[in-house]
């Protein structure tokens, strides 16, 4: 009986060891993040790169975005990130949010840089965010967006 339970201990902690799941390097939690997040009468569906690996692609080598859509970075505490536009075929306004999803950086209209480019345009923002969320060029414009502007999450 005692080897019984101590396997029986033993397996139970193996197993529990073994689905821990650390969000820094576990794609598929993404129930906690917005569907959608909205401004005003726009909202964004959702792509997310949570992983460093998918952060690291982010939207490299896409070359069509639909207006209606972005990519969300969720870095899961606030941080400063740095962001290229290494391998990005299409121009992307980048909006840094922080935990209540307010605007606290932008970069508008960062344009892409082929893979032959020695020198993408980069930017460093000196702030910490939680989020970064990737759209279309010129829709902060468009939509009047600004520091402090807040999204809405839809879930």
């Amino acid at each position: 009986m005692r080897y019984f339970l101590c396997f029986v201990i033993v397996f139970l902690m193996h197993w529990c060891v073994s689905h821990h799941t650390d969000p820094l390097v576990t794609s598929h939690i993404t129930h906690t993040l917005p569907r959608e997040l909205c401004s005003g009468n726009r909202c964004f569906l959702l792509r997310y790169a949570t992983t460093p690996q998918e952060r690291e692609q982010g939207l490299m080598n896409v070359s069509y975005l639909p207006p209606n859509e972005g990519m969300l970075f969720d870095f899961w505490e606030p941080q400063i990130t740095f962001f290229w536009m290494k391998n990005t075929l299409i121009p992307l306004d980048i909006i840094r949010l922080d935990d209540e999803w307010t605007i606290v950086g932008t970069w508008l209209n960062a344009q892409p840089c082929p893979s032959d480019t020695i020198q993408c345009p980069s930017q460093w923002p000196g702030i910490a965010s939680r989020y970064v969320l990737e759209i279309n060029a010129w829709l902060i414009d468009e939509l009047g967006l600004t520091w402090w502007s807040r999204f809405v999450p839809r879930y």
